[in-house]
Formats: C-alpha cells, sequence, structure tokens
C-alpha cells in the first residue's frame, strides 16, 4: 500500500480511519525575548503558520509541505538554522514528528549546507516534555538516536543526515498508517524510515507517556537558533526577507485527517515578532493556502 505521496504533487493512498476535512487553524510566531540577546531563556526565533484542528481534536494524521533548500548559509556554529514541518499532539499533548532540512555546523563537522533530519519527541503525564530521539546527526550527538527496533530505514538512496543540494525546492512528508502502528516519513518521492507508534507508547518511564496516532496541530516554518549576541546575525530560509523577490518559499502545504487524500491547509500566518530581522509576505491574522514566503538575514 502506499501511504503517502508518490510523486511531490501526486496524492496518493494512507490508511483510512475518517473523514477527511479541512478546519482553518490558529497562528504563532516568534515569541519571548529578543533573539541575539545574551539573557535570552529561549533564544529560538520562527516564522511559522499553525493548522490547528479545532477544539483540540487529535484527528490529523498527516502533512506535508515543499520547502526552499538553500546551497549554503553562513550559519555560525553552535547556531542553527531550519525549514521543516512538524505534526504535534496525541494523549499528552505535546508528543511531535518534526521533519526538514538544517544547516547545523556543530552536528555537521563544521558544514554550512543544509541536511535532512527527523526529530521525535514523547511528552510524559504531568512532566510536559520528555524523551528524544534524532536521526541523522553526526558530530556530537546532542539528541540520541532512535531505537532500532522503533526505528526502521526504508530507503538506499535517501536518509537522514545526507547532505541536501540546493539550491532547490524539496518535498516532505508525514503520515500514520493505522495497519501497521507506524508513522512513515517521506523525503521527494520515497519513504525514507518509518517510526513505530510504540515508541510513544511504551516509554518505560512509569508507564506516564501515552499514545501517538494523531495530533492537533500541523506546522510549517523556518527557525533560528542564536544562543547568544554573537551568533544573532543567522540566517533563515535562503538569508532573504520572506518579504522580498528571492525569498524561500513554504508551497503544497497539505494536511489529512485519516482518510485517502490530503487537503490543501488554510491557516493563519502572524509574522514574526522581530521582522527587522526575518519575516514573511503574509499579513497577521490573514487566512491563506498552499503557500507562504518567509526568512531573513538575522541581525547582520
Amino acid at each position: 500500500m502506499v501511504r503517502g505521496l508518490k510523486l511531490r504533487l501526486t496524492i496518493a493512498t494512507i490508511a483510512a480511519t475518517a473523514a477527511v476535512v479541512g478546519i482553518p487553524g490558529t497562528s504563532s510566531a516568534a515569541a519571548g525575548p529578543v533573539c541575539g540577546n545574551a539573557a535570552d531563556t529561549a533564544p529560538h526565533c520562527w516564522v511559522e503558520a499553525q493548522q490547528a484542528s479545532g477544539n483540540g481534536q487529535e484527528i490529523i494524521t498527516s502533512m506535508a509541505g515543499e520547502f526552499t533548500v538553500p546551497k549554503k548559509l553562513s550559519v555560525k556554529s553552535p547556531a542553527y538554522s531550519i525549514g521543516q514541518i512538524a505534526l504535534w499532539g496525541g494523549s499528552t499533548g505535546s508528543n511531535d514528528i518534526e521533519l526538514g532540512w538544517i544547516v547545523d555546523p556543530a552536528e555537521y563537522h563544521g558544514s554550512t549546507a543544509p541536511h535532512l533530519f527527523v526529530f521525535f519527541r514523547r511528552s510524559l503525564y504531568g512532566f510536559g516534555q520528555g524523551p528524544a530521539c534524532q536521526e541523522g546527526l553526526v558530530a556530537s550527538k546532542t539528541n540520541p538516536l532512535c531505537p532500532s527496533s522503533d526505528y526502521v530505514k526504508l530507503s538506499s538512496k535517501y536518509s537522514a543526515g545526507m547532505a541536501i543540494p540546493g539550491p532547490s525546492s524539496r518535498f516532505f512528508y508525514v503520515g500514520y498508517d493505522s495497519a501497521d502502528s507506524s508513522w512513515y516519513i517521506q523525503y521527494e518521492d520515497q519513504y525514507i524510515a518509518r517510526m513505530s507508534e510504540n515508541w510513544w507508547t511504551d516509554c518505560g518511564v512509569l508507564s506516564l507517556c501515552g499514545n501517538f496516532e494523531a495530533g492537533d496541530n500541523a506546522f510549517w516554518y523556518g527557525e533560528v537558533y542564536t544562543p547568544s549576541s554573537s551568533y544573532a546575525c543567522t540566517p533563515m530560509g535562503n538569508g532573504t526577507y520572506g518579504s522580498e523577490a528571492g525569498s524561500a518559499t513554504v508551497s503544497d502545504m497539505e494536511y489529512g485527517t485519516g482518510g485517502p487524500t490530503l487537503v490543501t491547509a488554510t491557516p493563519l500566518m502572524l509574522p514574526p515578532t522581530y521582522p527587522q530581522y526575518w519575516n514573511t509576505n503574509r499579513a497577521s491574522d490573514q487566512d491563506f493556502s498552499s503557500s507562504f514566503s518567509y526568512g531573513g538575514p538575522g541581525d547582520c
């Protein structure tokens, strides 16, 4: 059975368990202290679109998006820059799967080229975010690799950690298949891996984990991590402001709720809190569908 998308723009089948609906969501953007300030307690900033299921319903079982991937970015370690999709939810509220490209010199031996990564996180009842695992790390292994009994590689052509050639536009997809209780991860036209839902339900920590068969929020965004003012000049997207021509884009934004197809996302967008560093071509609280532009050079 084909669970994801055979081609970047061709919808294929995932396991059907519910009707497909398209429900407008809410959005959030960069918040908290100014990125690049040495006093930051949360030095992550992002330009983000969010598709909510509505009333906290955990019904989103798949999502996809096509991202501009830069050739290289002038990122200084330990800062990093990301373009990704993320699906959040589950019975404990903050389980998630994140998939996309990352420029992270600390993890890739000083390389400023984008690499493919997959990140999984599970929460613990009453304790917030819990253990995480990330595939595709090379150097410092700041997040442990996922257990091989749950994470299974499927492609000989693509794998987490590989360098992604740019500049180009690349397709990312994640979807749950109830037939084998697994989340399938797709890059371009191939499934690169599957992650068993068992990793979320059987975490071995006093039985505090819950199931993760669907989420209530889907996100598409660019993100930068700037640990101090020395790293404030960290580009997002391809380094061009999202409001300008030639900036990075997110397109073909789609999601599904268990049915046989994905539908076009219709989220809201908020500009970043610090548009002098990174911004978007979308206005605050504006409904839109399918695509947006984002990015910027940072505080340079």
